[in-house]
C-alpha cells in the first residue's frame, strides 16, 4: 500500500511539473509573419511615441513606400531582404533613412522612426528571449556615415536590454533574457534605431521566444499536496519513526 501511494504521489508530481513546464516556441525568422499578427508578430515604425504598422510590400516584407516607389521610405522589416548585403537566416531591419529622403520628397513623409519587429503575448506566463543583432560589413563607407545603430529589446515601455553596434566589420551582439513575466496582450519589441547618421543602418536579427504558462492555483494546490504526501512518506520510512 505504501509503495502504491508513493508511486501515485511521484506520478502526480511528474504530471503537474510537466504541465507547468509546457512551452511554446516562436522563432523570429521561421515564424516571420506573412501578414500583420501572424504567429503573434507585427512590424512597426516607431517615432518615440506611436507604433505605426508597416505596409506589406510585398508579403514577408514590411515598409512604408511613398508616391515614388524608387525612393525608400524606410523603416523596413523584411525576410525578402531589400538592401545590398543579404544575410540568410536573419530578419533584415532598417530604421528611417529620414535625412536622405526628406531632401528628395518631403511631402507626407512620416517622422524619423525605429524599425521594430514585435511579438504579442497571447496569455499570462513567462517568456525567455535568446538571439542576436548583427551588422553587415560596409567597408567602403566612412566612419562618419557608418556610425552604427542602437539595438534593444523592450517589454511595453520598459527596456529589457540595449546596446550600440558601431563597427563596420560585421559584428554581432547577443541577448539572453530568461523568464520575463508577461501578461496577455503585452508587447515585446526588437528594435533598431539610428545613432547619428541614418544611412547604411541595415541590421539583422534572429532569435526565439520561449513561453511557459503560469500554473493555475489548482495546480499549485495539487503540487503542494503532492509534496506533503512525499514528506509524510519520507518521515514514515525513517528508522525509528
Amino acid at each position: 500500500m505504501k509503495r502504491g501511494t508513493l508511486a501515485l504521489a511521484i506520478a502526480t508530481m511528474a504530471s503537474l511539473a510537466a504541465g507547468a513546464a509546457r512551452a511554446g516556441v516562436y522563432d523570429l525568422v521561421a515564424d516571420f509573419p506573412d501578414h500583420q499578427g501572424g504567429s503573434g508578430f507585427y512590424a512597426y515604425g516607431y517615432d518615440g511615441t506611436t507604433y505605426r504598422p508597416l505596409d506589406e510590400h510585398p508579403a514577408a516584407a514590411y515598409a512604408f513606400v511613398g508616391r515614388d516607389a524608387s525612393l525608400w521610405y524606410v523603416p523596413y522589416v523584411s525576410m525578402d531582404y531589400i538592401g545590398d548585403n543579404p544575410n540568410t537566416g536573419y530578419v533584415a531591419m532598417h530604421p528611417s533613412q529620414w535625412t536622405w529622403v526628406v531632401g528628395h520628397d518631403p511631402d507626407r513623409l512620416p517622422p524619423p522612426e525605429n524599425a521594430i519587429l514585435a511579438w504579442q503575448a497571447g496569455s499570462d506566463g513567462f517568456a525567455s528571449l535568446v538571439g542576436e543583432f548583427r551588422k553587415p560589413s560596409y567597408l567602403s563607407c566612412g566612419a562618419t556615415v557608418c556610425d552604427g545603430v542602437h539595438v534593444y529589446v523592450r517589454k511595453n515601455g520598459a527596456v529589457l536590454w540595449e546596446t550600440d553596434l558601431t563597427t563596420r566589420a560585421g559584428s554581432a551582439v547577443s541577448f539572453d533574457l530568461a523568464s520575463v513575466p508577461v501578461k496577455a496582450g503585452d508587447m515585446l519589441y526588437f528594435g533598431v534605431s539610428a545613432r547619428g547618421n541614418d544611412q547604411w543602418d541595415e541590421t539583422f536579427v534572429k532569435g526565439s521566444i520561449t513561453t511557459a504558462p503560469v500554473p493555475e492555483p489548482e495546480t499549485w494546490a495539487l503540487m503542494s499536496a503532492g509534496l506533503g504526501m512525499l514528506g509524510a512518506l519520507s518521515r514514515r520510512r525513517r528508522p525509528g519513526a
